[in-house]
């Protein structure tokens, strides 16, 4: 699934040559980001917290957090090992999506791909806080748009974003026009 994904999202700078910035926001263990490291353009800033909320965390739009510290651990070293080979074209930021977005200039990426905690809210607040880091001709995509589990990314994803493309493993993406 993840190679689909990383597919889907390079499909969209076939023809570039030169490098191809982007942000992943909501790693995990980094198995997108591996598939989409072995473009040698691509240049990938990775952003996730791999913060423990514990079992208090009932939310399920992000059942991530609701893992405990040491399942967060493991996610963060399989991301270290998922990316050892490519180290030299990522940055792993080990924080929240809001505080790493203020870390960035804006209009300084190619892509921004969202798949963190799926609530409307936090779908809404990661959009508003990366929006402005892509390129004019540039993409904010995301996953899980239409999928029976997560409703809340489509509408948030159709809330903030007027017009959408959908690809395959429910990868959606919109393009910066301004």
């Amino acid at each position: 699934m993840q190679e689909i994904v990383a597919e889907e999202i390079l499909s969209r700078f076939k023809g570039l040559e030169g490098q191809i910035r982007g942000v992943e926001v909501g790693v995990f263990k980094g198995r997108l980001s591996k598939f989409l490291l072995r473009d040698p353009r691509v240049i990938l800033v990775l952003v996730d917290s791999w913060e423990p909320l514990g079992a208090a965390y009932l939310d399920k739009s992000d059942w991530h957090a609701g893992l405990g510290a040491a399942a967060q651990i493991s996610a963060y070293f399989r991301t270290l090992v998922n990316v050892s080979l490519t180290r030299d074209r990522c940055k792993i930021v080990k924080g929240r999506s809001d505080a790493a977005s203020r870390l960035e200039e804006d209009g300084s990426f190619d892509f921004v791909f969202i798949d963190a905690d799926h609530s409307f809210s936090s779908v809404v607040r990661d959009i508003d806080h990366w929006y402005p880091k892509v390129k004019v001709g540039g993409w904010l995509m995301g996953h899980d748009y239409d999928h029976p589990l997560f409703p809340d990314v489509k509408e948030a994803v159709n809330y903030r974003c007027l017009k959408i493309e959908t690809g395959r493993e429910r990868v959606w993406a919109h393009q910066k026009e301004t």
